[in-house]
């Protein structure tokens, strides 16, 4: 099992105390993607997306060799940040409400990787970046080619919600948007065959482009899960440090 996991919850740890803990997952989401009302569907994804690496990193810890008293407050954070972003919490709840002891959650996940010397694997910046911009320039060459609004509003839809994950793949996980891109190919090839010849002979001109972001979100992903340590045979530098650190806050309407 990688190490990557970890990794990637402390990032969003980090994301969502940067953006602004004491907002409701709603406003972390306008924040994320720099639109006003994102799109319900979106909105849903990224919180399934949240959730998911919330759920992995309970598995991951639950797998280790901890002590159950270390693994205690490491599995309090993920539960928390579950709860917080389920569906009737999005809008009206401060994620502080769910996780108070935030900068404790993040020192116990940045110890843990820090002492069992588990790999820090460097985010691929440029090959984001470039990828990124290049959906920006796609987006504008779909507000101007002739294309059914189906099919436009269906590309648009999901290069967005790709746009997104790219530029928080850290905190989201590179498997968040190898899934958003398998989605996004899927569902526009789905428009396009019921689309006018017209715009079947414009999106023919288009898909070389989105196929070739495969083999670039291929690199991306190879980028970030390379090497990695195993985490199972953690030493015990990191159980006593984990152990001694203060108990989370018990979460609000579960109880242990």
């Amino acid at each position: 099992m990688s190490a990557n996991q970890l990794q990637s919850f402390l990032s969003l740890l980090r994301l969502i105390k940067d953006t602004g803990a004491g907002n409701a997952p709603s406003t972390l989401f306008r924040a994320w993607t720099g639109i006003e009302s994102p799109p319900t569907s979106m909105v849903v994804k990224l919180a399934a997306y949240v959730i998911e690496q919330a759920e992995a990193t309970e598995a991951y810890i639950k797998a280790t060799q901890l002590s159950e008293e270390a693994k205690q407050g490491l599995l309090e954070t993920a539960t928390s940040l579950k709860t917080a972003f389920e569906l009737q919490h999005l809008a009206g709840n401060a994620i502080s409400g769910f996780l108070p002891a935030l900068d404790t959650a993040i020192s116990q996940y940045a110890i843990l990787i820090s002492a069992a010397g588990l790999d820090q694997v460097a985010p691929p910046t440029s090959e984001i970046a470039d990828l990124v911009s290049d959906l920006n320039k796609f987006a504008e060459e779909l507000g101007k080619a002739e294309l059914d609004p189906l099919v436009r509003e269906t590309a648009e839809r999901h290069v967005a919600v790709l746009k997104v994950l790219l530029q928080n793949v850290g905190a989201l996980g590179v498997e968040a948007a190898l899934a958003a891109y398998s989605e996004l190919v899927f569902r526009l090839r789905s428009a396009d065959l019921t689309g006018s010849e017209k715009s079947r002979h414009t999106m023919s001109t288009l898909w070389p482009e989105v196929e070739r972001w495969a083999g670039r979100l291929t690199i991306i992903d190879q980028a970030y899960t390379r090497g990695g340590h195993l985490l199972g045979h953690l030493g015990g530098a990191a159980k006593l440090l984990l152990t001694h650190l203060p108990a989370l806050p018990p979460i609000p309407g579960i109880t242990g």
